[in-house]
């Protein structure tokens, strides 16, 4: 799979173990400009995907809708996993940056935050 690495230093490569892990029914958005923003569909009973990528240092993630787990960052291929679960409405809208990076997210709220 060829996937290019965006401004933010990440080459999101989506859906983890699947034929087309970028699919448009899965990854219903994708920008990445010094940030990747990710906007994820679950089908009815879907309760948790995993999404990776690569980056040259660990990953930070915020969850804009949904939830995720904190994601896991292999050193030695420098591949990433995180797994999200969808909000009410089925969608995971996700942004992530490498650690460190001037739009990182050290407190999340650099991203973008309620109130």
């Amino acid at each position: 799979m060829l996937v290019p690495v965006g401004q933010s230093g990440i080459a999101f490569l989506g859906d983890h173990h699947q034929f087309v892990s970028l699919g448009r029914q899965r990854i219903s958005s994708l920008t990445d400009r010094g940030l990747v923003d990710v906007e994820v569909s679950f089908a009815a009973g879907e309760k948790t995907r995993t999404l990776f990528g690569y980056s040259p240092q660990p990953v930070v993630v915020a969850s804009l809708a949904g939830t995720h787990h904190n994601p896991v960052w292999d050193g030695n291929s420098e591949m990433f996993t995180v797994v999200v679960t969808p909000d009410a409405t089925g969608v995971a809208h996700l942004q992530m940056s490498v650690v460190g990076s001037q739009t990182g997210v050290p407190g999340v709220c650099q991203l973008r935050c309620p109130n």
